[in-house]
């Protein structure tokens, strides 16, 4: 995925100081969208090829991931990615 970097972090610090506990899973979902090119920006949400182990994902704009940790109740980092994409794309104009 393509960001203007400078505007993609202002949209990451603020998603981190509006959820401070969440700081470091924000962190790594932002790290994710700008290294893992397996990361496609979809009708409906994100969908996502992992890199370390294989497995796809698909984090929908409604808030559900088909991840373990979403399986458990835990807010996953695919979900806060898909998340930080709605948000930069509204700053967008899309």
């Amino acid at each position: 995925m393509l960001f203007n970097l400078t505007q993609f972090n202002q949209i990451v610090t603020k998603a981190k100081a509006r959820a401070p506990q969440m700081a470091e899973q924000i962190e790594r979902a932002a790290e994710e969208l700008l290294c893992n090119p397996f990361i496609a920006d979809v009708d409906g949400g994100l969908l996502w090829a992992s890199s370390s182990n294989g497995n796809i994902y698909f984090a929908k704009s409604t808030g559900t991931c088909n991840c373990k940790a979403a399986e458990f109740g835990k807010t996953c980092k695919h979900r806060l990615a898909d998340r930080l994409v709605r948000l930069y794309n509204s700053n967008q104009g899309h």
